[in-house]
């Protein structure tokens, strides 16, 4: 059978990755990368004074991550850099107190949002979640909020997203006052909060991802165990609907919307055990109703699934990479990689990118037959996931970012 390739259809430049994922939370953009594809000849490379597992973020030419020096004073810092070549623009570095956190989790795992010229971070220090804003530019603090206690197992990793003018929270951790909420981006204040009933035993990590609802109008999907999957409305913060599944295990991986259904996994330990398929709503004020149900071995509990056309393509943590189709469940293939993930795959043109915990990056055929392009040893540990913009392919390691592409760049 000869392999169909299931090409993305979204519109506009991929110039920018303003969020975890890329624009929309889709993980898609293009580059070319270059024939053998290796680390020996970067376009460029930078060395970072700390480590972590943020991703990068770009917008408007300017890249930003954030990193953690663990120190007897421990610092963390954001920083900015020309994506072109490189370059640094600045940098702001600040105090925090440590708290309780997987030994696999890092005080610098929530990925910064980018956009409208200013750069945003959701960090914890102590037991407080809190909120900053900066000049994309020139690094300048906008303004700060504390906004309230913060208490997980696992520590912190939810990354803001923004949405017009409202940076969307989510904070439904494991002590009191859990709530979501959208801030205004231009001074930090609540534009809406919705208080939620706290998780005794399973804070969310999921990043809510936004899709176009009923009239095309933005609707954001958050994620926890307490509540299952609630659609808000990302201006207003009404609840849309909500569905809960009963989830027993932890929500990690982001939801991911594909041929009209929403995929959520939950797990522990070593994978996913739990998953949910929800038909969204066509018209207003209807209620989401389960699309699927099926029985999937290697469901992912920290990476996000990826869709591409009708189509998700899943990879657990223990390396079972699987193809499926989003609005009925029919699996397509499976197969194994070699090597464990955590860092969430991307698509790149038609290539599926993902990279193996043991710092082997896989290219995949997006389609519906296995087929694997190319395989590449990166030489140390990853967990990041990859970003693209400017047409590079942005790899963060803990303690350097590297970029690659084609060796012509546009100007």
């Amino acid at each position: 059978m000869i392999a169909c390739l299931l090409l993305a259809a979204l519109s506009g430049p991929f110039d920018d990755w303003p969020r975890f994922r890329g624009p929309q939370g889709s993980g898609h953009g293009e580059v070319e990368l270059p024939a053998p594809f290796s680390l020996a000849a970067p376009l460029w490379e930078v060395s970072l004074h700390g480590d972590g597992h943020s991703s990068p973020v770009v917008s408007d030419g300017t890249l930003v991550v954030t990193w953690v020096e663990e120190t007897d004073r421990p610092r963390r810092s954001i920083a900015a850099y020309h994506v072109k070549d490189g370059e640094p623009r600045w940098q702001r570095t600040l105090p925090f107190e440590r708290h309780g956190q997987h030994t696999l989790n890092s005080f610098a795992s929530s990925t910064p949002a980018v956009g409208g010229g200013r750069a945003f971070v959701l960090w914890t220090s102590g037991g407080r979640l809190e909120a900053r804003a900066y000049t994309l530019d020139e690094g300048e603090p906008l303004w700060q909020r504390d906004l309230g206690p913060f208490q997980a197992q696992h520590g912190s990793a939810v990354s803001p997203v923004l949405v017009g003018e409202v940076l969307l929270v989510g904070n439904e951790h494991e002590g009191e006052e859990s709530f979501l909420a959208g801030l205004d981006a231009k001074t930090g204040e609540d534009v809406w909060r919705i208080a939620r009933v706290s998780s005794e035993r399973r804070g969310s990590y999921a990043t809510p991802v936004v899709y176009d609802g009923p009239g095309g109008k933005p609707v954001a999907i958050f994620s926890s165990t307490g509540h299952g999957l609630t659609g808000v409305d990302p201006a207003q913060g009404k609840i849309v609907w909500n569905y809960d599944p009963g989830f027993d295990q932890r929500c990690v991986g982001s939801p991911v919307v594909a041929g009209g259904v929403v995929f959520q996994a939950a797990g522990s330990g070593g994978g996913g055990k739990e998953y949910v398929a929800l038909r969204l709503p066509t018209e207003q004020d209807a209620q989401p109703e389960v699309a699927w149900t099926t029985r999937l071995k290697g469901l992912p509990y920290v990476p996000t699934p990826i869709a591409v056309g009708e189509h998700l393509f899943l990879f657990g943590d223990g390396g079972i990479a699987t193809c499926l189709v989003a609005s009925s469940g029919v699996v397509r293939w499976q197969e194994r990689l070699d090597g464990g993930v955590y860092a969430s795959p991307i698509l790149a043109g038609d290539t599926l990118i993902v990279i193996t915990t043991d710092g082997v990056l896989h290219r995949l055929r997006a389609a519906t037959t296995f087929e694997v392009l190319g395989t590449t040893p990166l030489g140390e540990r990853c967990q990041a996931t990859p970003a693209i913009a400017d047409r590079k392919l942005l790899l963060r390691f803990g303690r350097r970012l590297v970029a690659i592409g084609a060796t012509k760049q546009n100007d």
